[in-house]
């Protein structure tokens, strides 16, 4: 019994339509790889790094000017 059931839901009867879970539902479908193309910008994630980079360097620069004010040099 448990076969047939995962054979119906594996295979719907003809004529059902099937739903995609994709969001864009007028995305292009690229014909190389067959996944749609949804144009995705990562604005979060740039910000994040961004933000990541000019703490590194505001950090580095803190240690230079500290190194500068002890009079340490190479």
């Amino acid at each position: 019994m448990r076969e047939a059931a995962r054979h119906a839901a594996a295979h719907p009867p003809e004529g059902t339509p099937v739903t995609t879970s994709s969001h864009d539902e007028t995305a292009e479908v690229d014909e190389a790889t067959g996944l749609a193309d949804e144009h995705f910008k990562p604005t979060g994630t740039l910000f994040i790094l961004v933000l990541f980079v000019a703490t590194i360097i505001l950090l580095w620069a803190s240690v230079y000017v500290i190194l500068l004010s002890r009079g340490v040099t190479v």
